[in-house]
């Protein structure tokens, strides 16, 4: 380019040496627009290659499969890849988050501390009434955001509220964290809210109308988030005499705590979550079967539980229900083409 732009002749006068500086300067246009065009062809090139392997992961899993086992490569592909998932519920619901945790780990063949790391900061979790920063720990505010090299951006957070009220409250144990207060939860952000209320028995229309403000409060301010609520099966009278699945329900009217309310309160929350448009994940019926499993007698506490679950248990179908769901109601993450290798650019 150099030599073309000098002209043709070494001793060239004043007009040659400019018709030479002119061809030189069209060469090298040519010589830029050639290189954006492969530039252009690079970036089609790299994006139908996310593209493909996106639809490559997202046809490896059998929609046509009723019930598919759980698959951590292929959530991570088809759904969790620059996702949020927002937990909201009791102890139990933070059950719920172990058991869905372990799974990415065991399928992913990764340690669990490998594959989540606990964020106690930067979000914080405010009492916003008060001003003062709630506890953070095992059942109250946590976040996990998932090794970039595992699931990119994937993150799961929890909060604790067992009634899901909307705004602060007293409970007879736990403070309910105001999570639709601004900056508690990051609604926003989230592409899937997962709720339970509870086992911790109210009237049954004072259940109802904490379930309809929570969903009012989501539809109203954002229409385009995926609720999705887990019913909540009773505990089971005796726990610690059983080391098999029962073969009938207990009967309801024999249960301690007012667990015998909680079929027609899930049944009511059902009505409820549909109405919305969300989505009722049933677990109550199987579970319910699942007398064995549970903490039983804890010496260190002095108490029976007869509620919680073990790990593994009967509490790691929550996950593959939850998994189910997932594959089958959010479309595949918009792909991200790899970075770009720089290509030559011509200079002067």
């Amino acid at each position: 380019l150099d030599k073309a732009g000098r002209g043709g002749g070494g001793d060239g006068e004043g007009g040659e040496g400019g018709e030479g500086g002119e061809g030189g300067e069209a060469v090298k246009a040519a010589g830029r627009a050639a290189a954006e065009a492969r530039l252009v062809t690079a970036e089609a090139e790299a994006a139908a290659a996310a593209a493909a392997s996106a639809a490559a992961a997202a046809a490896a899993v059998d929609l046509s499969d009723p019930w598919l086992k759980f698959d951590a490569s292929a959530f991570c592909e088809r759904v969790g890849r620059g996702r949020r998932m927002l937990f909201i519920g009791d102890s139990k619901q933070f059950q719920m988050v172990e058991a869905f945790l372990n799974h990415m780990a065991w399928g992913l063949e990764k340690p669990a501390r490998d594959m989540a790391v606990l964020q106690e900061w930067p979000k914080p979790c405010m009492d916003a009434l008060k001003g003062s920063t709630a506890k953070i720990g095992r059942h109250f505010c946590q976040w996990y955001t998932f090794n970039a090299s595992v699931c990119p951006g994937f993150q799961v957070d929890f909060i604790r509220n067992d009634h899901l009220s909307i705004v602060y409250s007293k409970g007879p144990i736990f403070d309910h964290i105001p999570w639709a207060q601004p900056g508690v939860a990051d609604i926003p952000s989230a592409d899937v809210i997962v709720l339970n209320r509870g086992p911790h028995w109210t009237p049954t229309p004072q259940f109802i109308s904490g379930i309809e403000n929570a969903l009012r409060f989501i539809r109203y301010n954002y229409p385009d988030k995926l609720i999705i609520y887990r019913n909540t099966p009773p505990g089971h009278k005796d726990c610690e005499d059983y080391n098999r699945p029962l073969s009938k329900r207990q009967d309801l009217e024999s249960l301690p705590f007012n667990w015998g309310d909680f079929p027609k309160q899930n049944q009511a929350a059902k009505e409820l979550v549909e109405q919305v448009g969300g989505v009722y994940l049933d677990v109550e019926e199987m579970v319910g079967l699942r007398a064995d499993g549970h903490n039983g007698f804890m010496p260190n506490r002095n108490k029976t539980d007869c509620l919680h679950y073990c790990f593994p248990g009967p509490i790691d179908v929550y996950a593959q229900f939850l998994y189910n769901a997932l594959v089958r109601l959010l479309p595949p993450p918009s792909p991200s083409p790899p970075p770009l290798q720089p290509l030559g650019v011509l200079t002067d």
